[in-house]
């Protein structure tokens, strides 16, 4: 069994690509400005794209239980080591600024340059099925500047805490979408370099995060389950198949012939990964309505089946913002129709042959056209807009292909802002 059905995850790579990109786009604003308090005013320039860091989540962590107990107040020993032991639950990272060029004005024309380095201590939490990445503490030094530099770092705590919210809540991983299927409440977690979103089929509860998974390194990737894309093809409407032909000529009670009529529908699909691709196999269920006129009416029951299984072998590809499960060849099946008892003696041959000939010669091409015919659509995949200074920025998940990982289907790519 799957330790999971679906996850979305980005890596440091993808997270600081998009920074860079963010960056670009806006800079100067947000990252270069000025700040005032208590008469004093600092003006700053960030130079470079802050930098995500989610491997020192023992660090982040750490920062994590001194903001909780500066904030939580008085607590018994058992209240405390509650909360200590509930922030280990909780994945931190750090958005590191490196050095960021800054001058303190206290005016009457006394400025003082203090150039300090910033870190962001974050933490990731799932709100209303939306990953929410927030700082909640900011470390920032200066190597000299005695007085004024701590100054110029109380007021500029305040400060980088804007940014680095703005920065990190427009890199994010959206709600994750699958056609058809309803899904549990996801949960995140931060593993080596990567910040992963996974979540079950809905009636199978929230999974554990599943530590020790080895996930794509990709700046995007994303893992579905086979009970996933079974969920999936169990929620794409099936047509009936519908026929039927009739030979009975004459009127009243002077008739003589056969005729049937026929409603069949692929049901019940199973759903197998084979590497890169599905194997999707159908049963067919319906019922068949014959009778046949020697003056007089005799009706007659029959049924249909197919064997072996009806089989569509598929492919997985991205058509706009959907991933499509669509059929590229199907299994070889021959259609039966076989009496449910005897046949009355009297009942021809040849109208016999009429009513099973009828209805396989044109089931089997109606069965045929609705394996060929799969698309499915599963996975939405993610674009989150988030407007920043005026901007709307956009990001997408782009060249994205689709890979084979041992008892899931991946999908992975890189990142982009528009």
């Amino acid at each position: 069994m799957s330790a999971f059905d679906v996850a979305i995850g980005l890596n440091e790579d993808g997270m600081n690509s998009l920074s860079q990109q963010v960056y670009q786009r806006i800079y100067p604003n947000v990252f270069r400005g000025t700040t005032s308090a208590g008469g004093n005013t600092v003006s700053y320039d960030i130079k470079t794209p802050p930098k995500f860091n989610l491997l020192t989540t023992s660090e982040a962590q750490d920062a994590l239980k001194q903001y909780l107990a500066q904030h939580t107040g008085n607590l018994t020993p058992d209240e405390q080591q509650f909360v200590n032991d509930m922030s280990q639950q909780v994945p931190t990272f750090i958005l590191d600024f490196g050095e960021i060029d800054a001058t303190l004005d206290s005016g009457g024309g006394n400025t003082t340059d203090i150039p300090f380095t910033a870190t962001a201590y974050c933490h990731a939490l799932v709100n209303n099925s939306t990953l929410t990445l927030t700082p909640f503490h900011i470390d920032a030094k200066a190597t000299s500047g005695g007085g004024a530099a701590n100054l110029l770092l109380n007021i500029m705590i305040h400060q980088l805490m804007s940014v680095s919210q703005q920065l990190v809540q427009s890199i994010t991983i959206p709600p994750i979408t699958i056609s058809g299927v309803a899904l549990e409440p996801p949960i995140v977690g931060i593993e080596g370099n990567q910040i992963v979103v996974v979540t079950n089929v809905q009636g199978k509860g929230s999974p554990a995060f599943p530590s020790g998974q080895s996930w794509p390194n990709d700046p995007f990737f994303s893992l579905l389950s086979q009970d996933l894309l079974q969920a999936a093809a169990a929620a794409n409407p099936q047509a009936p198949m519908t026929g039927g032909d009739s030979s009975v000529k004459g009127a009243g009670p002077f008739k003589f012939g056969a005729e049937y009529g026929y409603n069949f529908t692929m049901v019940n699909p199973r759903v197998a990964i084979n590497g890169t691709g599905l194997d999707i196999a159908f049963d067919l269920s319906g019922s068949i309505s014959a009778g046949v006129y020697i003056f007089g009416h005799i009706g007659l029951c029959y049924g249909g089946s197919a064997t072996p299984t009806p089989t569509a072998h598929c492919s997985l590809s991205v058509q706009g913002n959907s991933l499509e499960i669509v059929a590229n060849s199907i299994s070889t099946f021959t259609i039966f129709v076989t009496p449910c008892g005897d046949v009355p003696s009297q009942v021809l041959s040849w109208m016999t042959e009429f009513i099973v000939a009828g209805i396989v010669a044109s089931l089997t091409p109606a069965v045929s056209a609705f394996l060929h015919d799969i698309h499915i659509s599963s996975l939405q995949i993610p674009a989150y807009t988030l407007p920043i200074d005026g901007q709307n920025l956009t990001m997408n998940p782009v060249n994205l292909s689709v890979i084979g990982v041992p008892g899931y289907i991946g999908l992975v790519g890189g990142l982009q802002l528009s």
